[in-house]
């Protein structure tokens, strides 16, 4: 659950301040409504649009330092690949469970850093 800081430190020199806290704020709400997504995707067993997403999600959330959420974006994705719902449901449903722990972690850094 942890919140890899190098992503982030990397984007705030990249982008400043200012623009990281919108672009995070963005990415939690994006991020929030891809796992509702996957979640429908997984239910109507579209594995090319699961392993989409998940690969999405995968790259977004690593960006954002949230890399236990990457690896397991990335379990989902190989999952779909493989159209194993099974093993896309178990790792949808851990994702289901840390996505909000996650994000407030990620929301405590960014209190940390300046606008």
């Amino acid at each position: 659950m942890a919140v890899d800081r190098r992503p982030i430190d990397q984007m705030v020199l990249d982008v400043g301040g200012d623009a990281f806290q919108r672009l995070a704020r963005l990415f939690d709400e994006e991020t929030r409504g891809v796992v509702v997504a996957l979640r429908t995707l997984l239910n109507d067993r579209d594995w090319r649009e699961l392993g989409r997403q998940a690969h999405s999600l995968k790259h977004a959330t690593s960006s954002f330092g949230l890399m236990d959420l990457a690896a397991t974006a990335a379990l989902i994705e190989n999952a779909a690949d493989m159209q194993r719902g099974a093993e896309a449901e178990m790792q949808l449903a851990l994702l289901e469970a840390a996505v909000d722990a996650d994000l407030d972690e990620l929301e405590r850094v960014l209190k940390t850093i300046e606008a």
